[in-house]
């Protein structure tokens, strides 16, 4: 039998990084030739993820690989030279794709909207979906099928929902405040 390798690299971010590693292990379950190498990017510090990390790590089965990569700062990039379409925050006319009800590009945060900065970056990087073969997504059609089938347009890369990817048997954040979240799983007990 041959082996089948993955490599999967998460977005920067612990809740990323624990459901890639609980969708890495749901998938070696189901197929004995499958390897899977994660490669854990990191761009802020944070000490509980960065235990609760180690000790996922350390509790992974042979077939899953993590490689935590050196911290780096996010690049500065620069798209000055490049074209690309903006819109402004009032711009009524543009929508947000996805949403069964139409949504204005102006709900979104400023940040976006900055051309030197995220918008360039946000662009770019969803230019590369198109090379992608596809794409997968911790979701399930049932929750979200308008988006799912706004964005399976003929136009994008097949898109594999995989939720939903949770830990359930996570051990809590060091940092988390147990009374506090009794408190809050109380109350939503208590609820109708």
């Amino acid at each position: 039998m041959k082996a089948a390798e993955l490599i999967f690299v998460p977005s920067p971010g612990a809740s990323y990084l624990f459901s890639t590693i609980e969708f890495a292990n749901r998938l070696i379950h189901q197929d004995d030739r499958i390897l899977i190498t994660i490669l854990s990017m990191k761009w802020l510090s944070s000490n509980s993820s960065d235990g609760y990390t180690k000790s996922l790590a350390a509790s992974q089965p042979d077939r899953i690989q993590i490689i935590n990569l050196p911290q780096v700062d996010p690049p500065s990039l620069d798209f000055s030279n490049e074209k690309s379409s903006e819109f402004e925050k009032t711009d009524p006319e543009h929508l947000i794709p996805g949403f069964a009800n139409p949504v204005p590009s102006c709900v979104l945060p400023t940040f976006v909207f900055d051309k030197h900065g995220c918008y360039t970056a946000f662009v770019k990087f969803a230019e590369r979906f198109k090379d992608a073969k596809g794409i997968m997504i911790n979701t399930f059609a049932e929750l979200k099928p308008y988006p799912l089938d706004s964005l399976s347009n003929g136009q994008n890369p097949p898109l594999y929902p995989v939720g939903p990817v949770i830990h359930l048997n996570a051990l809590p954040y060091p940092e988390l405040d147990l009374s506090q979240r009794d408190k809050v799983m109380r109350w939503l007990d208590d609820q109708p």
